[in-house]
């Protein structure tokens, strides 16, 4: 079986994800995709978790607008929705590897 993914996109959004350890680091990238279809622009976005050396890179050294090359695996979150109490699932990408392609128009 297999579960990796890999991926190239712009950063639309990174933030630090609190850890309970100060020594570690984590990041969350909102992923921007792009795809051209019979002359449409359709554009896909995915939340992608990233740790350690993956995350302290990303956030010391990219930035928003920033092309990437993403790699890692897929795992399934689910939970029980609070307000209907329907089961909800969603896919969660946690990356190994991540390159900078090109600077975004905001990096310096």
């Amino acid at each position: 079986m297999l579960r990796d993914f890999q991926i190239i996109g712009r950063i639309g959004k990174i933030d630090e994800i609190k850890m309970r350890s100060s020594e570690n680091k984590g990041c969350e990238l909102r992923i921007a995709c792009s795809d051209f279809k019979d002359g449409q622009e359709t554009t896909s976005w995915f939340t992608v978790v990233a740790f350690g050396k993956v995350a302290i890179t990303a956030l010391e050294h990219y930035a928003v607008g920033d092309q990437v090359f993403l790699s890692g695996t897929i795992d399934q979150d689910k939970w029980n929705d609070k307000t209907t109490g329907k089961e909800r699932t969603a896919m969660k990408l946690k990356a190994f590897r991540c390159r900078r392609l090109a600077k975004g128009k905001q990096s310096s």
